[in-house]
């Protein structure tokens, strides 16, 4: 049944005409590029993912600076900016990032989960409220949609949260997606937090590390950990987190 709900949830995504675009996915276009030239436009082609990617990673580091230092002199208008932007369908990784930069692994994964829930409360709420009449209407005769309904109504906290951890879809769509079924709000809510503390406690520790990297200070930096043993310590959390992705992706496969 969880398999089943599991790609009844992508496809009602891929197939609803639902705002769903991975913004870690970036391809280049190359017009113009003759066939006389192949090898040397895989080169090139080459050349510029490379320096799309180094441009993407830039751009990355100034967006996490600026949250962090917005985070640190007001942050209210952060915490409002962070749920701003979760609420339009932007990635929270790279908030969660700042908040551990700026305040430091606990807090920061106890803002950004705190965030990111204030966010899908909203999407819910508008989701559920405003538009479940309508979008369960063109959806009633879809067997996926019908397969999603079952299995949150049977299984709802386990559906929910261990797609919440296997990062299946975005977190926003899923948000959405959630509402338009039979799922109790309070289910909703609760699985959701089991489901994101994992992801998220892995980016707010890379914040706090790579603070302590570059020296930039902070609320609650860790002034007398060693630096090696914080790495350490973030390569073992980023392996805890892959085994439990990868133990709700095997049990939402083997699951009937």
């Amino acid at each position: 049944m969880l398999l089943a709900a599991s790609l009844a949830l992508a496809v009602v995504t891929t197939g609803s005409g639902l705002p769903f675009a991975p913004a870690d996915v970036a391809f280049v276009a190359r017009p113009g590029a003759s066939s006389v030239g192949v090898s040397a436009a895989s080169t090139n082609a080459g050349s510029s993912n490379v320096v799309s990617a180094s441009a993407a990673a830039s751009g990355l580091q100034r967006a996490v600076s600026a949250g962090a230092d917005l985070a640190r002199s007001e942050p209210v208008a952060f915490f409002a900016l962070f749920v701003a932007g979760i609420v339009l369908f932007a990635p929270g990784s790279a908030f969660t990032l700042a908040a551990g930069v700026a305040y430091g692994m606990w807090l920061g994964l106890a803002l950004s989960v705190t965030a990111t829930m204030v966010a899908a409360v909203i999407h819910f709420a508008i989701a559920r409220h405003l538009l479940q009449g309508v979008v369960r209407r063109r959806l009633a005769d879809r067997r996926p949609f019908e397969i999603l309904d079952r299995a949150v109504s049977r299984d709802g906290w386990k559906v929910v949260g261990l797609t919440r951890l296997s990062a299946i879809i975005p977190g926003a769509v899923q948000n959405c997606l959630y509402a338009i079924t039979s799922v109790r709000f309070r289910t909703f809510v609760l699985a959701s937090i089991v489901g994101l503390v994992p992801p998220t406690l892995f980016f707010a520790a890379a914040g706090s590390t790579g603070r302590d990297l570059l020296g930039a200070g902070g609320m609650g930096a860790a002034g007398v950990t060693p630096f090696g043993i914080r790495a350490a310590a973030l390569g073992a959390l980023a392996l805890a987190v892959a085994l439990l992705v990868r133990r709700a992706r095997r049990e939402l496969r083997s699951a009937e």
